[in-house]
Parts: structure tokens; C-alpha cells; sequence
């Protein structure tokens, strides 16, 4: 077995371990007109694109030209996966409530304000995915 295939890929799409070696990436997430933006936050290069009035981005998980990997991505660190029985506490807990006044006053404070997502439909084997919006 080489020592490339006990590197693991940067995601499950990945085609190559191999991190990009040309730099485009960086090098045009920093220029102004590029559609091309870096995310700091999640470690990833994006595509923006607005549509319809409504801004969104797709994930590039290879530079088009060395064919390299992009950088591992932190998505997965802000997402976590719930048991039945911590769904069944949290549906418990959180029922009767009706309003966001009514939310605080019961758990407190939120420790993020973020912006509101869209959620999409899961596909069978993968949870769902909520994609930020921008007003």
C-alpha cells in the first residue's frame, strides 16, 4: 500500500490527497473581481453566485488547475448528530414553548447570534444541510 492512499482525503468527494501545490486558489480569493472568496471561519474556498436576488456559494474541493486538494474543511465541527433519546429530552424540554421570549426564559441567552439558514431536504443517508443567507 503507498503512502499516499493511507493519507486521508479532505472530504468525502475528494479525489486526491494531495494538496493544491499552485496556490490558485489563494491567489484569486483575493482578487476583488474574482467570484472565487476563502472562509475563514469554515476553511474553505467558495464559488459565490447570486440568483433570483439570493445569494449562495458552492464549496470547491479541488483548484481547477493542479488538480490538488483544497484545505480541510471545519464544517463538521459546528454540526453534531443526536440520539433518539437526546432528541426525545430536547423535545420535552422545549414543549409549550411559543414564542423566542418564551425559549430565553427558559435556556437563557443563545451563546451566537447567527443569521438565518435554509434548511434543505436530507438525503437518505446524510443529515440535513442548512445554507446561510444573506440579506
Amino acid at each position: 500500500m503507498s503512502k499516499a492512499t493511507l493519507v486521508r482525503k479532505p472530504t468525502r468527494f475528494s479525489v486526491s490527497a494531495a494538496p493544491c501545490q499552485c496556490r490558485f486558489l489563494e491567489e484569486a480569493s483575493v482578487e476583488p473581481a474574482s467570484p472565487i472568496v476563502f472562509d475563514e471561519k469554515m476553511n474553505e474556498y467558495h464559488i459565490e453566485r447570486v440568483a433570483k436576488g439570493r445569494r449562495g456559494h458552492y464549496v470547491i474541493y479541488h483548484c481547477p488547475f493542479c488538480g490538488g486538494a483544497a484545505p480541510r474543511s471545519r464544517r463538521h465541527t459546528f454540526f453534531a448528530t443526536i440520539t433518539s433519546a437526546e432528541e426525545e429530552r430536547l423535545f420535552t424540554l422545549t414543549s409549550g414553548l411559543k414564542s423566542f421570549e418564551d425559549v430565553v426564559a427558559k435556556l437563557g441567552k443563545p451563546d451566537s447570534d447567527l443569521d438565518p439558514g435554509v434548511q434543505t431536504p436530507a438525503p437518505t443517508r446524510r443529515p440535513p444541510r442548512c445554507l446561510a443567507t444573506e440579506s
